[in-house]
């Protein structure tokens, strides 16, 4: 079994590094794009890259929440669920409350966004780390009580 763990994290570190260089090179040819657009546009003022342009990795059209909205829902969810919860049911409330299923495909993202939401909410003292869950890999956010 030790091989085969062994050969697990050998692919891995072979495909993080394969990773890194693609991040690398993409960010290479983004700069080289911007450059050049930059020549086009002094050369030729009616040349617009607008069309070929890179475009940023989050897809907005799926953003479930505007600007500004998603901290007020994922305090809100948790104050509904009226006890401690992880960031992932945090995250079904909200998207129960939106009339979307458990399963929707933009959960695990939006996990994350609410994880961060709430890490933040805590520093303010909005919410607490009521606790850990899963041998402490997953933190149990509690709405924080008014003094």
């Amino acid at each position: 079994m030790s091989e085969t763990v062994a050969d697990l994290q050998k692919r891995r570190r072979a495909i993080y590094e394969r990773w890194r260089l693609l991040r690398t090179e993409l960010k290479a040819a983004e700069t080289d794009l911007k450059a050049i657009d930059r020549v086009l546009a002094m050369v030729d003022p009616a040349f617009s890259a607008s069309r070929d342009a890179p475009r940023a990795t989050t897809a907005s059209r799926d953003r479930l929440f505007d600007h500004g909205k998603l901290a007020p829902a994922a305090l809100g969810a948790l104050h509904d669920l009226g006890r401690p919860a992880t960031s992932t049911e945090v995250a079904e409330a909200m998207l129960k409350a939106k009339g979307l299923p458990n399963d929707d495909a933009r959960l695990p993202g939006l996990t994350n966004r609410v994880s961060a939401v709430l890490g933040e909410a805590a520093t303010r003292g909005h919410v607490i780390r009521a606790g850990l869950r899963d041998n402490g890999r997953t933190v149990l956010w509690e709405a924080a009580r008014a003094p």
